[in-house]
């Protein structure tokens, strides 16, 4: 089932998404086109019974050549495919090719497997295919045959497409282009146009993505660059679309053209062509998409007529998981007209159809959720949006290998399910089944940044997390919903209170990104308006029931926007939060937070002074260095020294307590944009915690003294918790920015100092630091934020 799924998520990749208006439902329906060729010789299909499999079969058991068996494996295979049956495929494959290798038949060798690679490929056997395609290109290109060099460079940019190696993908879909036209192959021209139509369209996304990230941060450059890419690659669509609609071909590569144009401009002629080519096709899963995906152009009754096309479609060949599409988007047309009666019956129908297809399945769970909920039935809805989010949890990897890979927003596609149950539910006044559910969107938030599977999350049993007990410390929880936040409160006594927060979810991001930009500007005091503003929302409601309490530590579990700004530097008019308690955050997920004293005290310090182009020096770094090494006994490896070879030598051979780095690290939105800069390289966020991870002894705090966040992205701190949750670090202590100067290095001198106390621990320590500089501005003592496991 896990490798069913796996495929079927893949599937959904190599199509593009058809989406309705919001909330979307994603149809897949071909993106990167697959490139077939025929490998049969001369074999009759005039007595082909109305069950084609079965006319092979019997074929097979005549009287026949070795060659027309091989050409019978590849039609059932073929036919295979067309079901999704790829592992039945790839067999009958594999048994033409071995005929075809005996009779040294190279180019119908090349035919099959330019097909074994696309199989595989549907599979997510990316090595597979890549090495199966090689051998397919070798032969192509040493017969000098220019269609079998078009369809194998074409199906190598559908491996780099799908595996988001964009610049690749362009050069091998652009050979297979150049190919196309010698021979003058429309259809073959028109693929290899469309798919490129694709990628520059994803990559324009992509660099649009990037940004919004580089607006946030004030990058110039990165703003001037991002935004001549991303308009460049537009360009490059646009001209695809239009050449790939000038062949015309028919069949799905030229409705495709046609769509793809009719994405950039409406075209009521191109409709029509459309339509009229789907007329003409057998029927197929691809034709079913493919009308879905038409549907969208159309108006509300014809629209409904195409989706009832579809369903026929799906049902003539017995595909459920088709079927559960057309009658999935016919439950969201209706949906969207209000008409919800209709709209649960189809989607219900949608949700019987695809009962062993679970990532469909859980679409049409939370579309049906989402309809009673509208009705007014929140049981039901609770019911129903608890069924996709478990759903979710069994194709968890299958997810994780999505989003990582093949442009799989979990944003978009996985996210809202929690969150819109986490609002029902609260709604409700059902606290206590909340929190599992928050702890599971933290869980889906940390494995789509990382792009792996690796962080396991402990029960989520409700009756787990009342009962951890905690007589100084609470949990501050804050969800971001649409229309309002909420906070919750688990108190030192186990309890649970919930308190809503009238603001909606982009006036709070507003805010908290003012905030934030204001605390980076030094001895500038318009903060203190916004900090307050802050306080007032999130801590006012809530501070008589701390206040009632034997409260003296706060760990705070935000969520979106919130983790952008220190918590400590919320003002309520008299004073900061930081003032009335120990301050930490954490990412929550039902593990105990782990302030412990420093027992061990073997220190590694790492720092970079030198400016390392386009970093600037960092002055105090030696500073920071040598008041470190009055509290502790330790190695310093600095400038020259601080290079990824002595890093890891270092961190395996010594198992450290402490690491500290004093050089500048960037933590962005992905892991990819996530690195810290040693003297000879920068060391990215999947090779630093592959050294990390050979410490066998757990490493007590990390500290990363010079780095910063990308404001304006509230992901960018999953980097820095992840670390830690990843690779049992207990605490890390970073800046949110930047700040190397004088004020830092005293910050850091008062912690350690702090740490040698042992009724100290770590938050406390960092608060006395803090409180130490609070006349001070906060961007400087502000900056720091403790990060516990």
């Amino acid at each position: 089932m896990i490798k069913s799924n796996k495929r079927r998520l893949l599937e959904l990749a190599l199509f593009p998404w058809l989406s309705f208006s919001v909330p979307c439902l994603l149809i897949p329906v071909n993106a990167q086109e697959t490139y077939s060729l025929p490998v049969f010789d001369n074999i009759s299909v005039k007595n082909l019974t109305t069950d084609p499999k079965q006319s092979w079969l019997d074929m097979l058991q005549q009287t026949i050549t070795a060659s027309k068996k091989a050409a019978i494996y590849g039609y059932l295979a073929a036919e295979y495919r067309e079901e999704g049956n790829f592992p039945e495929a790839i067999s009958y494959w594999d048994k033409a090719a071995k005929i075809y290798e005996i009779e040294n038949n190279q180019a119908s060798l090349a035919k099959v497997l330019a097909d074994q690679s696309q199989a595989y490929l549907s599979q997510g056997n990316y090595r597979k295919s890549t090495a199966l395609i090689f051998s397919a290109i070798e032969i192509a290109e040493s017969l000098k045959d220019n269609t079998l060099q078009t369809v194998t460079w074409g199906v190598l940019g559908n491996i780099y497409f799908v595996q988001g190696n964009y610049n690749q993908a362009i050069i091998a879909y652009q050979k297979s282009l150049t190919q196309a036209e010698k021979i003058n192959d429309s259809k073959y021209v028109t693929i290899a146009a469309n798919n490129l139509f694709s990628l520059f369209t994803a990559r324009s996304t992509k660099y649009s993505t990037e940004l919004k990230a580089s607006t946030a941060q004030e990058d110039k450059e990165g703003i001037a660059r991002l935004s001549f890419q991303s308009k460049e690659d537009r360009k490059s669509a646009l001209l695809m679309a239009n050449r790939a609609v000038s062949k015309s071909p028919g069949g799905i590569p030229g409705f495709t053209a046609l769509i793809n144009s009719i994405s950039l401009s409406p075209n009521a002629n191109y409709l029509l062509r459309a339509q009229n080519i789907l007329s003409t096709l057998p029927n197929s899963r691809n034709k079913a998409y493919a009308i879905i995906k038409l549907s969208k152009y159309l108006d509300f009754n014809q629209k409904i007529q195409a989706l009832e096309w579809a369903k026929s479609v799906s049902e003539s060949i017995g595909d459920n998981r088709a079927q559960s599409f057309a009658l999935g988007a016919m439950g969201n047309t209706y949906e969207q007209a209000n008409q919800l009666d209709k709209a649960l019956n189809f989607t219900q129908a949608a949700i019987i159809a695809a009962q062993r297809d679970e990532d469909s399945l859980y679409r049409w769970q939370w579309q049906a959720g989402r309809i009673l909920a509208n009705t007014g039935n929140n049981e039901r809805a609770i019911t129903s949006y608890t069924n996709a989010v478990s759903t979710l949890q069994s194709i968890r990897s299958n997810i994780v290998v999505a989003s990582n890979e093949l442009q799989f927003d979990v944003r978009d596609e996985v996210e809202p399910v929690y969150r819109e149950l986490i609002t029902l539910l609260l709604d409700s006044g059902q606290v206590k089944e909340v929190l599992p559910v928050f702890d599971l969107l933290k869980l889906t938030e940390l494995q789509d940044f990382f792009g792996d599977e690796c962080l396991e999350i402990k029960s989520l049993a409700s009756s787990q997390l009342i009962n951890v007990k905690n007589n100084n410390e609470t949990r501050v929880s804050s969800v971001i919903l649409k229309e309002k936040t909420y906070i919750i409160l688990r108190l030192p006594d186990g309890s649970l209170k919930s308190y809503p927060i009238v603001v909606t979810a982009k006036e709070l991001e507003k805010t908290i990104n003012e905030l934030r930009f204001k605390l980076e500007e030094k001895s500038n005091p318009e903060y203190l308006q916004l900090s307050q503003k802050v306080y007032n929302l999130l801590i006012r409601p809530i501070e008589a029931d701390l206040a009632k309490t034997s409260t003296t530590s706060l760990v705070f579990v935000n969520d979106g926007a919130l983790r952008n700004v220190p918590m400590a530097v919320l003002h309520d008019g008299k004073q900061f939060l930081i003032q009335k308690y120990a301050i930490s955050i954490s990412l929550g997920l039902n593990i105990n937070s782990e302030n412990q004293k420093l027992e061990k005290q073997q220190v590694l310090i790492f720092g970079l002074s030198i400016a390392i182009p386009p970093f600037q020096s960092l002055p105090y770094v030696q500073k920071e260095i040598k008041v470190i090494s009055n509290s502790f006994k330790e190695d310093i490896f600095l400038d020259e020294d601080f290079t990824l070879k002595v890093l890891e030598k270092q961190i395996t051979t010594q198992k450290p307590s402490v690491v500290h780095i004093a050089s500048h690290a960037k933590f962005g939105g992905t892991a990819e944009s996530t690195f810290i800069q040693a003297f000879d390289q920068k060391v990215y966020l999947d090779e630093f915690e592959r050294i990390i991870g050979k410490n066998k002894n757990p490493v007590e705090l990390l500290v990363l003294s010079a780095c910063e966040t990308t404001s304006g992205d509230n992901r960018s701190i999953l980097g820095l918790a992840g670390v830690a949750l990843r690779n049992d670090v207990k605490n890390v202590l970073a800046t949110l920015w930047s700040i190397n100067d004088f004020s830092s290095v005293k910050l850091i001198e008062e912690f350690y100092y702090q740490l040698k106390n042992p009724v100290i621990n770590k938050a406390d320590a960092l608060r006395q630091a803090q409180l130490k500089m609070i006349e001070e501005h906060p961007s400087t003592w502000g900056a720091f934020v403790l990060i516990s496991k």
